[in-house]
C-alpha cells in the first residue's frame, strides 16, 4: 500500500506537469518509470481541465476546474481527496525552468515531434530533461530525465471527446479520512 501511495504522489505530479499543455480531449497509454516505483502501465484520459490516470491497482482522477484530485482504491471502494495546487500547472514552460533548447526533429510512436533539452532547477542544482512535442497536437509525447532516473510516454494516442463519467467517483465509493503526502514542488 505504501509504494502504491508513492507511486500516486508520483502520477498526481505528472499530471500537474501535463495538465497544463493538453488543450483538447484524448486519451493515451502511458508508460511510466521511475527508480523508486519501478515500470508502470496505466491509461489516461483528458478532457479540458479533466484528467484520470487507470494504473497500478487505482485511479487518480485531477478536476483542475474543482481544484481537487481524488485517488480511488478500487478493490475496497474507497477514495482519498487531495487538493491541487493551481500554480503547479504548467502553461508552455516546465516547473522552475532556466532553458529549452531544441535539438531536432524525431518521431515518437509515428508521431513527429520536436525534440528538447530542458534545465531545470532542482534541489538548489539542476535537472536536465528531454521531452518531445508532437509537432500536430502539441503534447509532451515524451518526457524523461536524462540520467534515465524517469520517464513518462504516451503510447496509442487517440484525439476525441471522452465520457464526462470517467471524471466522477462512481457510485458506492466511500471517502477515507487518510491525507495524502505532499506532492513534490
Amino acid at each position: 500500500m505504501k509504494k502504491n501511495i508513492c507511486a500516486v504522489a508520483v502520477f498526481l505530479f505528472l499530471f500537474c506537469l501535463v495538465s497544463g499543455l493538453c488543450a483538447f480531449d484524448f486519451s493515451a497509454d502511458v508508460i511510466m518509470k521511475n527508480k523508486q516505483v519501478g515500470a508502470q502501465k496505466g491509461k489516461m484520459f483528458v478532457s479540458e481541465e479533466k484528467m484520470r490516470m487507470d494504473a497500478a491497482g487505482m485511479t487518480v482522477i485531477t478536476r483542475m476546474d474543482k481544484k481537487v484530485a481524488w485517488i480511488l482504491i478500487t478493490p475496497q471502494k474507497m477514495y482519498m481527496e487531495q487538493q491541487v495546487d493551481t500554480k503547479m500547472v504548467v502553461t508552455d514552460k516546465y516547473p522552475d525552468e532556466i532553458e529549452r533548447k531544441l535539438l531536432g526533429e524525431e518521431t515518437v510512436d509515428g508521431r513527429k515531434a520536436d525534440k528538447y533539452l530542458i534545465t531545470v532547477k532542482k534541489n538548489g542544482g539542476t535537472e536536465k530533461i528531454h521531452q518531445w512535442i508532437c509537432k500536430s497536437t502539441g503534447i509532451p509525447l515524451k518526457t524523461a530525465a536524462v540520467d534515465d532516473s524517469w520517464s513518462m510516454e504516451f503510447k496509442n494516442l487517440k484525439e476525441g471527446g471522452q465520457n464526462a463519467s470517467l471524471f466522477e467517483i462512481p457510485s458506492g465509493f466511500s471517502k477515507m479520512s487518510m491525507q495524502m503526502p505532499q506532492i513534490p514542488r
